[in-house]
């Protein structure tokens, strides 16, 4: 075999590899894509705030049975899942408003809010409009449920359904007594060392870990 042919089917193999490790580098870049597989990472629990409001009609100038009821409930539920100030803005107007404003501060405090998370404001309004309450309520959610577009009857890739763990998920983000802890977990507070090696010797020992006698007698 001449020379020139020698190196003709040098080139013909140095192309034909480069045209491989060209296809190679394409498979490589298809498969690179990531898919999330895990239900943290399909369906993460998100968190986010927001105003909730409330109007108390003040033509009565006094706070009614039903009102009670319904302000002593929002005062209760502001102070769940993170604390946010009360914001109570009564009519600029002045007259039975500000009584009834006052009466809504009273209620809101006997909830146990405490005074400084207490705003009070007006707003550009005659006497007869109602008085608003608001606070920024917190929460925690995971995308909505119901894909189903897979049929797990005739399925033969050997996949997770859409839907798989999206439910636990949801449950999660309700269950969250903080919401806020979805993006910044609560610093675990110090062991009381002390009291617990004191409280085990006492149950060693025969003795109730609040200094009482064991009912059971052992």
């Amino acid at each position: 075999m001449s020379v020139l042919s020698r190196k003709s089917l040098t080139l013909v193999a140095l192309a034909a590899s480069l045209g491989l490790a060209g296809c190679a580098r394409e498979d490589l870049a298809l498969d690179d894509a990531y898919v999330p597989l895990s239900p943290e990472e399909r369906f993460p629990i998100e968190y986010s705030r927001g105003p909730v409001t409330m109007e108390v009609a003040s033509v009565h100038g006094a706070l009614q049975p039903n009102q009670v009821i319904a302000v002593a409930r929002f005062a209760r539920q502001s102070q769940s899942g993170g604390q946010s100030p009360i914001v109570i803005r009564r009519p600029a107007g002045g007259g039975a408003s500000a009584r009834v404003a006052n009466d809504v501060a009273s209620l809101v405090l006997q909830q146990g809010v405490p005074r400084s998370m207490i705003r009070m404001a007006t707003y550009p309004a005659p006497a007869s409009a109602p008085v608003q309450i608001g606070y920024v309520k917190a929460t925690a959610h995971s995308p909505a449920c119901g894909n189903w577009t897979m049929d797990s009857a005739h399925s033969y890739s050997n996949e997770q359904m859409p839907n798989h763990g999206c439910a636990v998920q949801n449950n999660l983000a309700a269950m969250l007594a903080n919401p806020s802890d979805a993006v910044t977990p609560t610093a675990v507070s110090p062991s009381q060392a002390a009291s617990g090696t004191a409280a085990i010797k006492k149950i060693s020992n025969g003795q109730s870990s609040s200094g009482t006698p064991s009912i059971f007698g052992f």
